[in-house]
């Protein structure tokens, strides 16, 4: 392992070796914090490897991160946890050899078959692997080019080069837009059926509902309502209001998912592992199977439905001043979509409901922001796909009022469970998201100072460059404030699951957890299990907390990812029909391979390599983040306005080339 070794990093390239003659030491590293700790010679390490697109490996631990070349990887694979001996060391960073794999982290992967000299290979989807695998024993498979297959590695080498692997399902044509759904789910591993065992404890459930609707308290005269997409097939929660004498009553009702979900049984266990449900503009793979996604559990217009309640009641100045939580029967009045409750008519029943619950909203959120949350602007596209899976038109989403709506209302059932319940449990699972480090602010800060923003813009910047929330601010309103919200949202450490509370530095909460979606996310369900236990005066124990939080954590990154690559695929295949057309765009990043350029409505990202742009030899400038001419000086930044032509669209690989046009 690392020792730790203090120094004064000012002094310490220009004393470095006589550091080291002190000390006494064979090695001193730079870790990738910024910080230098020392090895011995002698001594090993344990680590998670990562390899980067370009073949390179990084072996990481909590002291340090140690350079893998090409031919010293053992056979590893991304994400294996290995055994490794420092071999060398050079201007602070060390480099060294994998001795033995410890744990392996994949064996089998995903990819579509290429033809070469008349002999298949398998191109992997898995980002690491950029090279082609030899097909081990085809067993008289009829294969096609381009044919999606999943494959399992055959770890015969002591390099990545010599991995082969063996084809054990094959999915079908990659060319097929009506398979994109079938190749993503097999690319994340996501299970789009379930077994037969669910099936028939489901129909035991149906039977038992109308017994678990006893003894909870009902409040089926309440006049409640649902606000969601069009296209929404479950209905987590539901609304109410009411004008009590000097206050006012906010009721948020979630689905009791938990009442249905017994723990270990199967439904739970396949819960558990699939952790979230995944949603895509035309599918979606639920969580729990739809007999309790879509029906039992949702909260459906006009049937009688379980829920937990938190009345939430505010004074006039829309100030807490108190809340409840109950176990409830409910009866949803009126559903409603987006655009409805955006253009409700003053006839409408929940009209006025409606107007105020806008105005506490609004108030909310003001507050909100001005307590330190962060203000994304984050842009969406719409994807509107036909029954044979080819998006037909793709466009910028609208923010409506609407959203704020539930929004606000959701954060704020979830802020009092976790402060007012949560903090009081032990192992309760908080949705945590914490601080960016400094080296994150600073990159999100010289290119925002390095972009085409205005002189005056970056004076502000420049004083404010400490501040995440202060750099979203000054950029409101700019055409590079959406460019920025998503980089700076990339930089952030990913918010996770965990029964230590460590705040939510995006929301600015001191305690946070997700309460309001137990149709969709197994943490909900949990949550809710914490809750009712607590209402009947009993303590809820969860059983493998650490394993089952880490991945759920998980789960939801996975389908995070399943999801921008599935609604990625659909906006190349949309962007296959216009090849040679001229589109325009904006420079949304810069590396030293090219231009990174995001079309404008589209949203989508396509790539210029440096050797394409003719008019003179560029390069990039690390230091400004810029691409510069050498000859001319011409200078392209981030926020930049160019038309393009698109030059190719590769839907296995999902990339897409551009040209700039003069």
């Amino acid at each position: 392992m690392f020792k730790r070794l203090k120094i004064n990093l000012k002094y310490y390239d220009k004393y470095k070796y006589e550091l080291k003659k002190l000390i006494n030491l064979d090695y001193i590293i730079k870790t990738r914090g910024g910080k230098y700790a020392y090895v011995s010679s002698d001594e090993f390490i344990e680590g998670i490897l990562h390899i980067s697109r370009t073949g390179k490996g990084f072996v990481d631990n909590q002291s340090g991160s140690v350079f893998i070349g090409n031919s010293k990887f053992l056979g590893a694979l991304n994400g294996d946890k290995v055994k490794v001996k420092i071999e060398h060391e050079f201007n602070g960073k060390a480099s060294g050899k994998i001795i033995k794999v410890l744990e392996k982290s994949i064996e089998k992967i995903q990819g579509f078959l290429v033809k070469r000299n008349n002999i298949f290979f398998l191109k992997s989807s898995y980002k690491y692997f950029e090279k082609y695998f030899h097909i081990y024993n085809l067993k008289n498979l009829k294969l096609e080019e381009y044919m999606w297959v999943e494959a399992r590695i055959i770890r015969n080498g002591k390099s990545l080069n010599k991995l082969s692997v063996e084809i054990l399902k094959i999915i079908g044509d990659s060319k097929d837009s009506n398979l994109d759904f079938n190749i993503i789910a097999s690319k994340f591993n996501l299970d789009i059926d379930f077994s037969f065992e669910i099936n028939s404890e489901l129909k035991q459930l149906k039977n038992k509902h109308l017994f678990l609707q006893k003894n909870r308290v009902d409040i089926r005269n309440l006049p409640i309502f649902t606000i969601d997409p069009s296209s929404a097939k479950d209905h987590d929660d539901a609304i109410s209001f009411r004008v009590l004498d000097s206050y006012y009553e906010v009721g948020i009702h979630i689905a009791d998912v938990s009442e249905y979900v017994i723990e270990n049984s199967e439904i739970d266990i396949i819960a558990k592992k699939r952790g979230t449900s995944v949603y895509f503009p035309d599918k979606s793979i639920p969580m729990l199977p739809y007999g309790l996604s879509s029906d039992l559990c949702s909260l459906k217009e006009g049937k009688d439905r379980l829920a937990i309640s938190l009345f939430v009641f505010l004074d006039k100045n829309y100030d807490i001043i108190n809340f409840e939580l109950k176990e409830t029967l409910i009866n949803v009045d009126k559903r409603y979509n987006y655009n409805e409750v955006d253009n409700l008519g003053k006839n409408d029943s929940f009209y006025v409901t409606l107007k105020k619950l806008k105005e506490i909203t609004k108030s909310l959120r003001k507050d909100r922001f001005e307590n330190g949350s962060l203000d994304f602007n984050i842009p969406e596209t719409n994807i509107i796909i036909d029954d044979n899976g080819i998006p037909i038109n793709i466009f910028e989403k609208k923010t409506l009022a609407s959203h704020n709506i539930i929004e606000e209302l959701m954060l704020l059932a979830n802020k009092i469970i976790a402060k007012e319940f949560g903090s009081k449990f032990i192992k309760f699972p908080f949705r945590n998201h914490e601080e960016p480090s400094q080296d994150d602010l600073d990159n999100i800060y010289e290119r925002l100072f390095n972009s085409n923003l205005s002189e005056l813009k970056k004076e502000k910047l420049y004083k404010n460059r400490f501040s995440l929330k202060d750099m979203l601010g000054i950029i409101k309103g700019e055409k590079v404030e959406k460019l920025f919200s998503q980089l700076a949202l990339k930089a952030l450490p990913k918010a996770n699951y965990n029964y230590l509370n460590k705040g939510h530095y995006g929301l600015s909460y001191k305690y946070y957890c997700h309460f309001t979606s137990p149709i969709r996310r197994y943490p909900d369900i949990v949550v809710h299990r914490f809750l009712k236990e607590k209402i009947k005066g009993k303590k809820y124990k969860f059983n493998n907390s650490k394993v089952t939080l880490e991945s759920c954590s998980k789960a939801e990154v996975n389908a995070m990812n399943a999801e921008r690559s599935y609604r990625k695929r659909k906006q190349l295949r949309y962007l296959n029909k216009y090849i040679g057309k001229i589109f325009f765009g904006v420079i949304s990043n810069l590396n030293s391979k090219g231009l990174f350029i995001q079309l404008n409505k589209i949203l989508i990202d396509g790539f210029i390599p440096l050797k394409n742009i003719e008019d003179d030899f560029y390069f990039y400038n690390f230091d400004r983040h810029i691409i510069k001419g050498r000859r001319y000086k011409k200078e392209y930044h981030i926020g930049d306005n160019l038309e393009i032509k698109i030059i190719d669209v590769n839907i296995h690989q999902e990339y897409s080339k551009f040209k700039i046009i003069d």
